[in-house]
């Protein structure tokens, strides 16, 4: 009965979707939708895994959205109080505050359940059950690299276990908020696309953007930054009083100084250290195949990402275009470009102080290979970073302003909002 109801919606979605000619429905999708355990889905995510490694573009891009489906799962099942802190808490690594008097103000039991999992072993479970899902859909699409990928899908119609009582029954998709998040639409967003080569480029980019701060997170010990979190989290009240100069300032003031100061985070984990280079450096290649392939396409069918000469559907929620012009395409290939020449140390970043010259700067490979902790007050200072000035090819302040500008997209940290 579930298979003959996903079977109708999809139809009917697909019809009022579209007048194109599309592509049948995958099959491999049709059995994904028709799971209804999430051990089923398990065992259906090997064996999607398998066909992957044997270089079936749809099973790895089926994979990789999987991946997505499970560690979004895991987020808002154990990580339920960090989206209802959203606004607390700003979306960078070192978890550095914005708000903090929203604390004081929050529901007992969710500074409780986000006091628990700021904990060390409950927080590094975390962050290994999002990574460990995301990895495997990452692997998926690097197994199938070249592999054709046509595949019709709803994202709607994506079956989720958000209550985390095993069944795959409920109504909301985490997809569908990780979709609107990404947009920044207030109102119904599209979920039917055909999904290309060119998407699969997208997602594996996805993947790697989302696991390289997941890999930080997981090299470093901040053990001394969640303690004083926890602390900012619990302190209830918030008692204002005035300094000596007349200006007000609470106690949760100072901790969230304090939590600025504490981000010292000796290296722990090495391998994880060189898994987040590598998924940075990963990301400009796939970046370039992601448009590469777009500009390559000829079809103009529900497209996920439009290159130049062909539509979106997301062009008439969102109020604008969403084309991206060939103008548009070239930026953006000019910044992967210059972001992995800086990833490979043949870039140097401006760097003007301690007397250096305009014709020296900072080699970030050898700072990021040397790197034995992350210190945000020994890099503000740039004590941590002397040792990688050399002389070379600096970036011009222009093309460092660029990959700036283009960082949060290359360094997504969407999927942890």
């Amino acid at each position: 009965m579930r298979f003959f109801i996903s079977a109708l919606l999809w139809c009917a979605s697909v019809i009022t979707a579209t007048a194109q000619v599309l592509p049948s429905p995958s099959p491999l999708l049709r059995d994904y939708i028709a799971l209804e355990t999430t051990d089923q889905r398990d065992a259906y995510s090997a064996v999607l895994q398998r066909r992957a490694a044997t270089g079936d573009g749809n099973a790895a891009f089926l994979c990789g959205i999987d991946g997505v489906v499970r560690a979004s799962e895991v987020i808002v099942q154990r990580g339920l109080p960090l989206a209802a802190t959203v606004d607390n808490l700003s979306a960078s690594p070192i978890l550095g505050l914005s708000d903090p008097d929203q604390f004081g103000e929050a529901d007992p039991k969710i500074r409780a359940a986000l006091g628990q999992i700021l904990q060390d072993a409950p927080f590094a479970q975390f962050i290994d059950d999002i990574a460990t899902p995301l990895e495997e859909g990452r692997a998926c699409l690097a197994s199938a690299p070249h592999a054709p990928i046509t595949m019709l899908a709803d994202l709607a119609t994506l079956p989720a276990d958000i209550d985390g009582d095993g069944a795959l029954d409920d109504p909301i998709t985490p997809l569908a908020g990780l979709l609107t998040q990404m947009t920044g639409a207030e109102g119904d967003l599209p979920t039917v696309f055909v999904f290309d080569r060119a998407d699969g480029y997208w997602l594996e980019t996805y993947l790697n953007s989302t696991l390289a701060p997941l890999r930080l997170l997981q090299a470093f010990d901040h053990s001394e930054t969640r303690a004083i979190l926890r602390d900012l989290v619990a302190y209830g009240e918030n008692h204002p009083f005035l300094d000596d100069r007349g200006r007000w300032f609470t106690a949760r003031d100072a901790l969230t100084f304090s939590t600025l100061v504490s981000v010292r985070w000796p290296l722990v984990d090495e391998a994880a250290h060189a898994q987040m280079r590598a998924h940075m450096k990963a990301i400009p290649d796939l970046g370039r195949r992601t448009w590469q392939s777009a500009m390559a396409e000829t079809d103009d069918r529900l497209e996920w990402l439009p290159g130049p000469g062909q539509t979106s559907p997301f062009s008439a929620p969102l109020g604008e275009s969403f084309e991206n012009s060939q103008a548009y395409v070239d930026e953006w290939l000019s910044v992967l470009d210059l972001t992995e020449a800086v990833l490979a140390g043949d870039a140097l970043i401006p760097f003007r102080s301690y007397g250096v010259g305009s014709g020296s700067g900072l080699n970030l490979a050898s700072y990021l290979e040397a790197q034995t902790r992350l210190d945000l007050g020994m890099i503000l200072t740039l004590r941590d970073l002397v040792d990688h000035i050399e002389p070379g090819a600096v970036l011009s302040a222009q093309d460092a302003h660029a990959i700036g500008n283009a960082a949060p997209a290359l360094l997504s940290l969407g999927l942890l909002q």
